[in-house]
């Protein structure tokens, strides 16, 4: 529950373009906290088998709650297609002792950010292997050397490198939905 608050809040405070995300309140909190809790223990006992199921789930409740100016996130997905190419990339990152953690993060962005709508457009996730590399062991590096106490702040700086680079592709007027305001 206090993972999800946490999501909660930081999509509370995401803006773009000066526009911020309107998160609607889980309408049944404690049913979808049973639920992915049961997938994560899922997932930690066949070795990430069942994450992207998780993932799916807490994309699900979120993105569809989730308001943007005056219209609504649309998430539809089948995490079952990326599962066993999530499952290799979850051993090979186990056998890397974590090398191979940044391709499963970008896979698992990119997969994901093609579900998610708004309106006519979609989001498409344009970074690159190198680019994630980066902004991992920066990331690593900086919690290590300051014995994790500067976690939140490496945690929202690699989320803003990580943000920039998602785009819609298709038709969508943001002058538009600013113009509306949000509600």
């Amino acid at each position: 529950y206090i993972a999800i608050g946490s999501y909660r809040y930081q999509a509370s405070r995401l803006t773009i373009g000066g526009i911020k995300f309107r998160h609607k309140k889980p309408s049944d909190m404690q049913a979808f906290s049973i639920s992915y809790f049961k997938y994560f223990l899922m997932s930690l006992i066949s070795f990430g088998y069942f994450t992207p199921q998780a993932t799916d789930l807490m994309l699900q409740n979120t993105i569809n709650r989730t308001w943007f100016g005056g219209l609504k996130f649309n998430y539809q997905c089948n995490p079952s297609k990326f599962s066993k190419e999530s499952l290799i990339w979850t051993l090979l990152t186990m056998v890397t002792f974590g090398l191979c953690a940044p391709i499963l993060m970008n896979k698992t962005f990119k997969f994901f950010a093609r579900c998610i709508q708004l309106d006519e457009s979609r989001l498409k996730w344009i970074m690159k292997d190198g680019d994630i590399f980066k902004i991992y062991f920066i990331s690593v590096l900086g919690i290590l050397f300051s014995f994790g106490l500067a976690a939140p702040w490496i945690a929202c700086w690699a989320a803003q490198r990580m943000l920039k680079k998602l785009a819609f592709v298709g038709n969508i007027d943001f002058n538009a939905i600013k113009s509306k305001g949000l509600d």
